[in-house]
Order: C-alpha cells, then sequence, then structure tokens
C-alpha cells in the first residue's frame, strides 16, 4: 500500500522544529524524527528525489548543538540504568579494556564531536549574522527616507500655524498703523465699517471692538502663541522619529526570525517550499499586526500633545 502524507504535513513540520528550538527535549525530538520518517518514506515510496532533501535536513537537526547534548544525556542514562553493552560483551569474553585504549577512544570521540559541533554552531551563526545584518541594512535605510518624508509631512500639514499667527499679528500692526495714521477712520464706527486705508484688515463694527482685540490678542500674546507652537512641533517631530525607531527594531526582529529559519529551508523544493510560504505569510502578519500596533500609538500621542496644548491655540480657529 502506498505511503500518504498526513493532513496539514507542512504545518506540523515547521510547527514541530519551532518548538524543538524553544523545547529540546526528546518527546519532541522523538516526534519531529516520526514527521521526518514519514516524509522520507512517502518520497522514497513514489521515486521522487525529494527524500534526499529530508534525509539531509534530518542530519542537520540531528547534528544541532542543543540535539547533541540531549542524545548525549539520554545515552548516558541508558547506559547508567543498563550498563555499557561493549564493556558487557567483553567483560563476557574477558577480554578487557586497557587505560591506553579508554584514552584513545575517549579522545577520538572527543575530537569527532568537537568537529561536528564547530561545524553546525558555525554555519548556524554565519547564517544568522548574514541575515541580520541584511535585514538591519534594508530597515536603517527604508526608516531614514521615511522619518525625513514623515516629518516633512508633518511640518507642512500639522505646522501652518505659524504662519497664519505671523499674518494676524502683521495685520494687528498694519491695522494699528492705520489707526494712527487716519484717526477718522476710527471714529463713529457703523455697523460692517471697513478700515480704508489697509485692504489686509478685517471687517469690523462696534459692537465687536472688544472680540477684535480679545481674538486677535497684543503683541506678547502672539509671541507666546508662536512659541508654543515650535514647542509643539518639537515635541511631535519627536513622537515621529521615536515611533518609527521602535517600529524598526521590532520589524527587524520579526524578520532575522523568520529569514533565518527561511534561508535553511532555501533551495530544497518539495514541501519545503510549501513550509517556506507558510512562513513568509506568518512574517508579514506579524508586521502588518506590530505596524498598526504602533501606528495607532503615534496618533494617539500626536492628539495627546494637541489637546495638552489646545488652550495656546483656541485663536487659531477659523484662520484659514
Amino acid at each position: 500500500m502506498k505511503c500518504t502524507l498526513p493532513k496539514d504535513y507542512a504545518m506540523k513540520l515547521i510547527d514541530k522544529e519551532i518548538q524543538l528550538e524553544g523545547d529540546c527535549h526528546l518527546q519532541v525530538l522523538t516526534e519531529l524524527v516520526e514527521l521526518y520518517r514519514v516524509g522520507i518514506e512517502y518520497y522514497e515510496d513514489i521515486k521522487d528525489h525529494r527524500y534526499w532533501d529530508f534525509q539531509n535536513r534530518l542530519q542537520k537537526i540531528l547534528l544541532r548543538p542543543q540535539v547533541l547534548q540531549l542524545m548525549q544525556v539520554e545515552n548516558q542514562k541508558y547506559q547508567d540504568a543498563h550498563g555499557n553493552p561493549r564493556l558487557r560483551q567483553r567483560s563476557q569474553t574477558h577480554v578487557p579494556i586497557s587505560s591506553q585504549e579508554k584514552v584513545k577512544l575517549f579522545e577520538k570521540n572527543k575530537k569527532e564531536l568537537t568537529l561536528k559541533l564547530e561545524d553546525t554552531n558555525a554555519y548556524q551563526i554565519a547564517n544568522k549574522t548574514k541575515t541580520a545584518t541584511k535585514v538591519v541594512e534594508n530597515q536603517q535605510g527604508k526608516t531614514e527616507e521615511v522619518i525625513s518624508k514623515a516629518i516633512d509631512d508633518i511640518k507642512s500639514q500639522e505646522f501652518n500655524l505659524n504662519e497664519r499667527l505671523k499674518q494676524r499679528k502683521k495685520r494687528i500692526i498694519d491695522c494699528s498703523l492705520d489707526s494712527e495714521t487716519n484717526p477718522s477712520t476710527t471714529k463713529d464706527q457703523s455697523p460692517g465699517f471697513t478700515f480704508p486705508a489697509s485692504p489686509m484688515c478685517i471687517q469690523i463694527d462696534s459692537s465687536n471692538n472688544s472680540s477684535f482685540f480679545f481674538e486677535f490678542g497684543d503683541e506678547k500674546s502672539v509671541n507666546i502663541s508662536l512659541q508654543k507652537a515650535e514647542e509643539l512641533e518639537g515635541i511631535i517631530e519627536k513622537i515621529m522619529e521615536d515611533n518609527f525607531m521602535e517600529k524598526t527594531d521590532r520589524v527587524t526582529e520579526i524578520k532575522v526570525k523568520y529569514e533565518t529559519q527561511i534561508n535553511e529551508y532555501s533551495g530544497q523544493g518539495g514541501i519545503f517550499a510549501n513550509i517556506i510560504n507558510e512562513m513568509k505569510m506568518k512574517m508579514q502578519e506579524e508586521i502588518e499586526y506590530v505596524t498598526k500596533e504602533l501606528d495607532l500609538k503615534r496618533k494617539d500621542a500626536i492628539a495627546k500633545a494637541k489637546d495638552e496644548y489646545s488652550d495656546f491655540f483656541n485663536l487659531s480657529t477659523g484662520i484659514n
């Protein structure tokens, strides 16, 4: 009877590998080896060369430092419980092992294990370092560009208040000069009378003289408003920069986590192509979630900052 792969085999395989990364226990390792055995038998049964890929992948897993250490511990437990079969056989045939042979055997095993550990560890470190460096460089370039653009947008969209306040200050001065130059224009004002000497002045009447000065305020008030506008601009710029730096760090962390594993599967074809696609989808989902979370955090922080300064900018109502 032909072998078949279980339902959701690819996801079970990758989930078990991720579980082994964080929880290297014998039960997890046994279940993972069993999944690989099923895959190897399936592809070998249908005469597909991909069973070699599975064998190579399984061999790499078994050569990981934490897996080798786990196997050593379990082997030692077995020997402690049942005794060393090789030593039992030698004792039964009355062939003792000399101290010199023991030392040679120990040194040989130690050397082989050390080489395997070094090769495996070096491969993992080099792979992770290369992936992390590439991701960080790409992300830093994008972040600098986005921060610059975002700050420019904020300045153009959020801080027209500076110019508006300056224009108001100029109107106040112009109107004051007109009043001094043509005092007749301010006497016996009828409703709707317009300052003729200055087209910059707005239309006022006797009933709203006080509201005119309340709205525009004196020069000191305008200067305070300008100062507060600059403070608010600096606060919002800081919020934007901090937010993008946090986004960079978290997105980079997610990419390094997934792309390191993706690189290990790359080029093996077959079922691993499905695994890589699933991992890319998961990576993108995490990035989108983090991006939305931080965007909301940025908007809330900016809204809070504006609210704290709202009393200073009530004057700006109605300014175009």
